[in-house]
């Protein structure tokens, strides 16, 4: 395992789900969350670092719920449970439409960005692993 750099920021251990968000947000917007354990963690954090103003912006997390919908660079995450068991997963919107949230994401299995489809249903962005279950999404309002 080797660690990843954007512009000299590091944006994590290369291949793995983390490091295509960190390095996602950071080469769109400037903006860069602290290193967590696990996926998972991300979605407890309450603050996220504009490196253009140098400053902590407010990052609130939100209920997997269409009532306030992700938006395309939002972070989709997942919890620690069946196929993601421990570590939960993160991917990031490429697109939203009425029926089906598009997503990016990375894994250590092939190390490289991918892109699938995740249905809306009843309200809910539903996960196409059975035993699986999104927590909701980080994006800034």
């Amino acid at each position: 395992m080797s660690a990843s750099y954007w512009h000299g920021i590091y944006t994590g251990i290369t291949g793995q789900c983390v490091e295509w968000a960190r390095r996602y947000l950071l080469s769109h917007t400037g903006l860069v969350f602290q290193d967590v354990p696990n996926a998972k963690d991300i979605f407890d954090l309450h603050s996220i670092y504009n490196i253009k103003t140098n400053h902590h912006d407010l990052w609130p997390s939100h209920e997997n719920s269409m009532c306030h919908p992700p938006t395309k660079g939002a972070l989709i995450i997942w919890a620690p449970k069946g196929y993601y068991a421990k570590t939960g997963h993160v991917a990031v919107v490429s697109r939203i439409t009425k029926n089906h949230v598009e997503i990016t994401e990375q894994n250590e299995k092939n190390k490289r960005v991918t892109t699938r489809l995740l249905p809306i249903r009843d309200g809910k962005i539903r996960c196409t692993h059975r035993d699986t279950q999104i927590l909701g999404w980080k994006m800034l309002c």
